[in-house]
């Protein structure tokens, strides 16, 4: 994990560009269906990344590899839009530019929509006795994490700056 504190700014940059842009962020099966005599359920599988889709099935919507789709990126924006914002905000902190806080909102805002697109789920799911999936993949959200947590900006303070200043301001209360 500390190899993350040897990592220079451009790095980091190309680091959360690929891992902002190509991991996949979600897990979907958008169409559900049962066949004509109710005995076999079959689940797309759509798997989301900002640039990219994987689908399963016999949709034409989904079915294959989509690769810098238009119109897959705009109608993905939307589960796609925080995580993009969160690999902003994990390069503007390591740049000392932005606070752990706006970082852990963002990280917050970039899982919220997955997990909630799964809570509205689960229900169907459970009615229909089946194990599925549809919900974040937080490659992202791991590794950006990590460098926040592991790098140092040079000349930043240390890690024990606020309990150095509470106990410098005890000792002068006293």
């Amino acid at each position: 994990m500390r190899w993350f504190s040897v990592l220079t700014i451009r790095q980091i940059v190309f680091l959360m560009t690929l891992v902002t842009l190509f991991a996949p962020i979600a897990v979907g099966s958008p169409f559900t269906y049962r066949s004509l005599d109710s005995s076999v359920m079959s689940v797309d599988i759509l798997v989301i990344a900002p640039v990219w889709s994987f689908g399963t099935g016999e949709n034409f919507y989904t079915a294959g590899l989509f690769v810098f789709e238009p119109l897959h990126i705009i109608g993905y924006l939307s589960v796609t839009f925080f995580g993009i914002v969160f690999g902003v905000l994990v390069v503007r902190h390591c740049q000392d530019k932005c606070s752990r806080k706006w970082v852990r909102v963002a990280a917050l805002a970039s899982i919220a929509v997955p997990l909630f697109i799964l809570a509205l789920k689960v229900p169907t799911y459970l009615a229909l006795h089946y194990l599925a999936y549809d919900g974040p993949v937080p490659i992202q959200l791991i590794v950006g994490l990590l460098v926040v947590r592991s790098h140092r900006v040079p000349g930043s303070e240390s890690p024990w700056f606020n309990e150095e200043r509470a106990a410098s301001r005890y000792s002068s209360s006293q």
